[in-house]
């Protein structure tokens, strides 16, 4: 058989293929919209769970946010993804002790205690100090254990009146009034830049042109 131009047709020709379409960026928005708005919502619940006064609790609410954060870099891709399990991260401890120094602030009860022992533990990097204090509650005494990050100081000496600030609903874990201030334009800020950061990435990572082989 010969084709109009008169060269023989050969049964072994390639026949022409065409090139795949580039998937829309319209078709991804629904699933990046997902990602963006269910990333932040889920790691603020997991360092609020990490934050709660229990090993377990926050061994799982640091395991639930490392699964979170790696589920958002895949989604992402592997460059932006990792941008935005890093920015993640630094979000996630933000907000969780600044919810846990808000609530304590506005709506903690307040009790008057005595510390009995102040102690230090020395490691190679650096000596962290750490104090026990006692509390009588209507005839039920009350002992506290309390690190630097809960308000314990070097220069706090034993029969020393302090005032332990408790969340009324048992999540939180007790601090000292020293140890606890008001969320202010600082911590605020921290938050708002990681969420920022991790949401840019996030768009970026689910919108940028992907070649296709």
């Amino acid at each position: 058989m010969t084709s109009g131009t008169g060269t023989p047709a050969s049964d072994t020709d390639p026949v022409p293929t065409r090139t795949p379409p580039r998937p829309q960026a319209s078709r991804r928005w629904p699933a990046t919209l997902g990602v963006a708005l269910l990333t932040p919502i889920a790691l603020i619940g997991c360092s609020w769970l990490a934050v709660s006064d229990g090993t377990v609790k926050m061994m799982t609410g640091v395991f639930l946010g490392l699964v979170v954060l790696v589920t958002a870099w895949v989604m992402c891709g592997s460059g932006p993804g990792a941008l935005v399990a890093a920015s993640g991260f630094a979000f996630m401890l933000c907000i969780g002790w600044t919810l846990n120094d808000y609530v304590l602030y506005h709506w903690g009860v307040e009790h008057r205690a005595v510390i009995i022992k102040v102690e230090k533990t020395h490691s190679r990097s650096t000596d962290k100090w750490y104090c026990t204090a006692i509390r009588s509650d209507h005839g039920r005494r009350v002992t506290y254990e309390f690190g630097e990050t809960s308000g314990c100081e070097g220069h706090f000496k034993p029969f020393r009146s302090v005032i332990v600030v408790e969340d009324p609903t048992g999540w939180l874990s007790p601090s000292l009034s020293t140890g606890l201030s008001k969320p202010g334009t600082p911590e605020v800020a921290a938050c708002a830049g990681s969420a920022a950061a991790m949401e840019g990435f996030i768009l970026y990572g689910r919108l940028r042109r992907r070649r296709i082989p």
